[in-house]
This record gives C-alpha cells, structure tokens and sequence, in this order.
C-alpha cells in the first residue's frame, strides 16, 4: 500500500485495552484479570506498518506487549506511580464469565509487519498519566 491509498484505507481495531481510564473502571477491577497492556504510541506505530505492509490486506494481526499481567499488579503499579492514597476494592465484582486471557503473538506480528512493541509498561503509564496531568 502506498502512502497516499491511507486516506481511502479501512482498517478493523479491536481490544481497546491500552486506555487509561479503562484500567481503573470498576469492571477491569477484579483479582484475577489478565490483560496484555500496551501503550498508544506502540500501537500508532504498529497501525501505520501493517497499512504499509505488502500483502496485509485481509489478515488477523496481533497487537499487543505480547506479556500479561493481572490487573490488580497494573492498578497497584499506577498507583505507584501518581503516588496516591487511593485503596481500591479488588474482588467486590465477580470476573466475567467466559472472559478471554491471552498474549498478543508478537514474533508472528514481527514476521508478518516488522513491528515490535517497545515501551515497558511503567514508562508507558508515567507517558500517559503524564500527558493526561498537562491537560488541566
């Protein structure tokens, strides 16, 4: 695909799992969820090479850190990291049935795009939480 077919591109995203926001809603806080974070700017990048990628026209492509962890080790981590009081009530819902727990299969993403994540998770979330404190 050539730089200037993007503007007519259409491309499926699915798993929105890398916001913020998200990882503190009450519904991902519960003990046992598993989650293959990733940060933004890694998935910006890995969106623009499998649109320029030959051959990626209909392909299921993983995008992700390729490790997980529970949510309840992210949640203590940004904690951590904004240094805050806050106590959160792990297991007050129950896990949601028929949940699915799995890793992006990043050296298949790499052969397919040529495409590896390169943020850790604790610089991704001091990015993040960084950029979200200098928009008030």
């Amino acid at each position: 695909m050539k730089q200037e077919d993007l503007i007519n591109a259409k491309v499926l995203v699915t798993g929105a799992n890398g916001f913020i926001g998200s990882a503190l809603s009450k519904k991902l806080l519960k003990l046992g969820a598993i989650v293959d974070w990733v940060y933004v700017d890694d998935v910006v990048e890995a969106l623009i090479k499998m649109l320029l990628a030959p051959g990626i026209e209909v392909e299921s492509i993983d995008i992700g850190s390729g490790k997980s962890i529970k949510t309840k080790k992210m949640v203590n981590m940004l904690i951590d990291i904004i240094d805050s009081n806050v106590k959160p009530q792990f297991g007050v819902l129950n896990d949601r049935v028929m949940e699915q727990e799995k890793n992006a299969r990043v050296s298949e993403t790499f052969d397919k795009i040529g495409w590896y994540p390169k943020t850790e998770l604790k610089i991704g979330l001091s990015n993040t939480i960084q950029y979200f404190s200098n928009l008030s």
